[in-house]
């Protein structure tokens, strides 16, 4: 009698023992599941943040129309961010052929005939015009060649510049003029003629 209680006492150990290392495996298994399921989610995770950054996302629009006299150009921007970095791209149609300066300036107003309430170049650090490779005006953005079919497009980008922030640095509410004549690039506007072309960089609707 005794040996059996000690035998069942014993069974009872073994089979309890057991249950625990069960226990205890399914919880280890439970929680490398658990782990490797985080991992995959954060994983993911972060290759939507990466796909999202780098994903083109429109950030201004503006739509540019004749001034100064002229009655057939008319022109579309597109202002681009990827990453960080903004970038412009103007296409015109109807322009007269030939090269033409291509500004962005200070006031986004387009109202005056002569587009003259758009105000100077847009230039908040105090720079010298010049090629927008250099350390010129935030708003020099050099010339645009336009074919004898009246089409031209120029694409630039400048480090410095934002979109949205509100800071001296933001290409919103600039206003993009198109100029009658060639820019030589000297300070302090590079003699590029009339304003032939005048659109104001908008938050896109």
């Amino acid at each position: 009698m005794r040996f059996a209680t000690v035998s069942g006492l014993f069974g009872c150990a073994l089979l309890f023992g057991c249950w625990i290392e069960e226990m205890e495996t399914g919880t280890v298994e439970e929680d490398t599941r658990t782990l490797e399921e985080d991992t995959r989610a954060v994983e993911e995770e972060d290759t939507e943040t990466a796909e999202e950054e780098d994903t083109e996302r429109i950030v201004g629009t503006a739509s540019i129309a004749p001034k100064s006299g002229d009655t057939t150009l008319v022109g579309t921007a597109f202002l681009t961010e990827v990453a960080g970095e903004i970038a412009l791209t103007i296409e015109m149609d109807g322009a007269p052929p030939g090269k033409h300066g291509v500004h962005l300036h200070q006031s986004g107003d387009c109202s005056a005939a002569d587009a003259s309430s758009a105000g100077g170049h847009w230039n908040p650090e105090g720079h010298m015009h010049g090629m927008p490779d250099m350390s010129s005006h935030l708003g020099d953005l050099g010339n645009m060649i336009v074919r004898e079919d009246g089409k031209g497009a120029i694409t630039i980008s400048k480090p410095e510049w934002t979109a949205g922030d509100g800071s001296d640095h933001d290409v919103l509410g600039k206003a993009i003029v198109f100029h009658a004549n060639v820019d030589d690039f000297s300070d302090p506007v590079g003699n590029a003629g009339s304003r032939i072309g005048c659109g104001v960089v908008e938050p896109p609707r």
